[in-house]
């Protein structure tokens, strides 16, 4: 009996300056492409997936009944990926042994095609991820990849097909099974604003995510030849209210860094400061936005340069916080950064210590007298992405008022 489980669904989004591809790819340990169907390897964004009737290592099919397809009228357009399918006429399943237990993407590949006694735009099936419910009653009628994260705890994991009815059928055209970057998904501060208020997720690395979204913010589309962990990012084109208003921001030089968490860094004074990482219209000095903010902020005058709406209404305290991680983020050596774990567990710091402030102004404005409340502090440990020992700026959790 398939046990069921909600896939929380949602929608990733990156604020990507158009700079060039990682100069280091991710390598995972485990790392299965299976063309499905096939009895060769196809080549695809320069990864090579491995036909399952060659019988791969570590990858096995299990004995319930399935047929290899082949399209007879491919056309021109077509990739080589998707012109073979393996077609489930009962329950059968996948099986991929697995090297390094925790996260996972998996993804399956649909791409419908007519075959002599099967036109696969009439599959509806069901998938299970070791017994849990991923897709469920499911059909495609164009081609459709179906990207899925997930805690991998067991060194047999299995992927089953499972037709809706007895004359039914289930296909697939290739599945990608591979580790994850270890810090890919948090356990923490995902929320959600609704119509009945801001909804917050917890421990959200146990559970199975889909992606539905994943848009290249300000950019062009990329394809996984132009990702480390072989993505497609769409372009924000389609998805804008109001295209006239908007504006793209673009660096005009190729910068020192190649790691994601300068990149966050760098976004995070620009939501400070509100202005683009880079404006060629501004003196020279202040072209660079990382470089001039910096410059205010060692000399503790940060709250010069802030968005003007802001000013007088953060805390000192929560700023410095904010400003001392920011900093910390754009370290000229990636050893000297923090993990994007640590950058979260200290801007949620620096809100407590913003919303202390309205807190006791709360208390005053009620009559309440009091010394107010003391945040709550992170209670994970601090480091660089270089390694796990805490930092001079990250250590500074016990003093409410920061360092």
């Amino acid at each position: 009996m398939a046990t069921k489980i909600t896939t929380i669904s949602i929608a990733f989004f990156l604020i990507y300056f158009s700079l060039p591809p990682l100069s280091t790819a991710f390598v995972p340990q485990d790392n299965y492409l299976i063309s499905c169907g096939s009895s060769a390897n196809t080549t695809a964004d320069n990864r090579i997936f491995v036909g399952d009737l060659s019988k791969p290592g570590s990858v096995s099919l299990s004995s319930g009944e399935s047929i290899s397809l082949t399209n007879p009228n491919p056309s021109s357009k077509s990739a080589p990926l998707y012109q073979t399918a393996r077609v489930f006429t009962s329950a059968s399943s996948y099986e991929f042994n697995i090297k390094k237990i925790g996260k996972h993407l998996v993804r399956l590949h649909f791409s419908p095609f007519n075959s002599g006694n099967h036109n696969l735009n009439h599959a509806n099936f069901s998938v299970l991820a070791n017994g849990f419910s991923i897709l469920s009653n499911y059909g495609v009628k164009h081609t459709v990849i179906k990207e899925f994260i997930m805690v991998v705890n067991v060194v047999d994991f299995e992927i089953e097909f499972v037709p809706m009815s007895l004359l039914g059928f289930a296909f697939v055209n290739a599945i990608e099974v591979f580790s994850a970057p270890d810090d890919l998904i948090f356990d923490y501060g995902a929320k959600l604003i609704g119509p009945n208020g801001l909804q917050e997720f917890k421990n959200i690395s146990e559970q199975i995510l889909e992606t539905v979204y994943r848009i290249n913010v300000g950019g062009s589309k990329l394809t996984p030849f132009n990702d480390t962990l072989w993505r497609t990012w769409t372009s924000d084109e389609d998805f804008l209210v109001l295209k006239s208003a908007a504006k793209i921001a673009r660096t005009t030089h190729t910068p020192n860094y190649q790691k994601g968490v300068y990149s966050f860094g760098v976004v995070l004074f620009e939501v400070l400061c509100a202005r683009p990482a880079v404006d060629p219209l501004l003196t020279r000095e202040q072209v660079n936005l990382a470089e001039w903010a910096i410059e205010w902020q060692q000399k503790g005058r940060l709250d010069q340069i802030i968005d003007p709406y802001l000013m007088g209404k953060i805390r000192p305290s929560s700023l410095k916080k904010f400003g001392d991680t920011a900093e910390k983020c754009v370290a000229e050596y990636g050893v000297d950064r923090p993990t994007m774990g640590d950058v979260l567990w200290n801007l949620e710091y620096a809100l407590q210590l913003q919303e202390t402030r309205r807190q006791q102004e709360l208390h005053e404005d009620s009559g309440i007298s009091g010394s107010g409340v003391v945040p709550k502090l992170p209670s994970s440990s601090v480091g660089t992405e270089g390694g796990s020992g805490g930092s001079e700026v990250f250590s500074q959790l016990l003093n409410s008022e920061g360092r």
